[in-house]
């Protein structure tokens, strides 16, 4: 369409300089006149455009502003729901912290009550290692001796470790009387 219109002028323009008459006159005063028209249409047309442009710059710049202003409403929101859940969850550890102490101070009082009621009964009068048993007089708790019983297993024991102590300290020595023979020789 623009090309078709395109070539009409262009064919009225050669129609015009082929005319003997205007072309010897030397200018076109239609054309001219027709050309300033189209210039004064261009220069509307770009200044409505740049007026779009600026109505459409304007539009984004208050929709990026009003964006900006919502997106801070929302963090700052945000961050004071985190900052009150926080709150809140320090507030429950706090208390949860409490209720524990508090459990572990009454479990301490009962222990100490339990311990002080059993300092005041009689201590357990465990029967002498060598005196013999009489059996109405004791009860299940007297199960502390029995027959077969080795007394001597501690002082055996310690015999046994200083024993074995000397000889690797007699084998040692034994080597290394060994290995002098040996560099002597």
């Amino acid at each position: 369409m623009r090309l078709e219109a395109l070539r009409q002028r262009e064919e009225d323009r050669a129609k015009r300089f082929m005319n003997p008459r205007r072309r010897s006159i030397g200018f076109d005063k239609d054309e001219l006149d027709m050309q300033v028209e189209e210039k004064r249409l261009r220069e509307i047309a770009a200044g409505q455009e740049k007026l779009r442009d600026g109505e459409l710059s304007l539009y984004r710049s208050r929709f990026f502003s009003m964006n900006h202003e919502l997106q801070t409403q929302f963090q700052t929101s945000l961050l004071l729901y985190q900052a009150e859940h926080v709150k809140a969850l320090v507030q429950g550890m706090n208390e949860h912290e409490e209720r524990m102490k508090e459990e572990r101070m009454r479990s301490l009082q009962d222990l100490r009550k339990t311990l002080d009621e059993q300092v005041k009964q009689p201590k357990n009068n465990a029967l002498a290692k060598d005196d013999p048993l009489d059996l109405e007089a004791c009860g299940p708790a007297s199960l502390q001796r029995f027959s077969g019983e080795d007394n001597l297993h501690n002082d055996r024991k310690k015999i046994q470790q200083d024993q074995v102590k000397y000889w690797c300290a007699e084998y040692a020595l034994e080597k290394k009387k060994a290995l002098e023979d040996e560099r002597r020789r």
